[in-house]
């Protein structure tokens, strides 16, 4: 690519698929390969038949997410890899911090889920951990790059102010014109 005006504005991640997400300030990518930590953990809602020893890919539908549970919207999770908590806040207000590698982290983790939600569930949430593969829409890993000019034109086309985080991308990049993404397809960005 050799248009240098653009840059990197925002890198962020979603530890557990549909919940918030982490603005990082740096991230090792690796080519072929999800960013770390993306979508690494879900909470199933229905059986999904997902085996945390053979991890394979797994539709969006059987795990929580902003589109079937709004009342996840005010939820605030942040994952600290060190030490591997999961904290969930609402507000002020900790709903959770507990270890996603113990059974009691979990089920705390999973009791404060179950509290938030307003609708009853099929069965009790499980928080699974996806291992080697990247719970994400696709079956294939991959990083998702939003071109904020694109979302700026969309939004006023809309008439909405658009909160690019709504896409939930990986990488929001600025200095590009609307829309130059959809000529990238089969290009190499560094």
């Amino acid at each position: 690519m050799s248009d240098t005006s653009a840059r990197l504005a925002t890198l962020m991640r979603y530890p557990i698929k549909g919940f918030s997400g982490e603005r990082l300030d740096e991230a090792e990518i690796t080519s072929g390969e999800a960013l770390p930590l993306d979508r690494a953990f879900a909470v199933e809602f229905r059986d999904s038949g997902f085996d945390e020893a053979a991890p394979q890919h797994v539709k969006k539908s059987y795990f929580l997410q902003l589109a079937l549970f709004p009342e996840l919207a005010p939820l605030k999770t942040r994952f600290e890899p060190q030490s591997r908590v999961l904290t969930i806040r609402k507000g002020d207000t900790e709903l959770a911090a507990a270890s996603v590698d113990s059974e009691e982290g979990r089920a705390a983790i999973e009791a404060a889920l179950a509290g938030a939600l307003k609708k009853p569930l099929p069965r009790p949430p499980r928080f699974v951990a996806a291992g080697a593969v990247t719970l994400t829409d696709q079956s294939r890993p991959f990083l998702s790059l939003i071109n904020l000019a694109s979302v700026t034109e969309l939004g006023a086309t809309l008439g909405k102010d658009l909160d690019p985080v709504r896409f939930r991308g990986n990488l929001y990049v600025e200095g590009w014109q609307p829309w130059a993404e959809a000529g990238m397809i089969g290009k190499r960005l560094r």
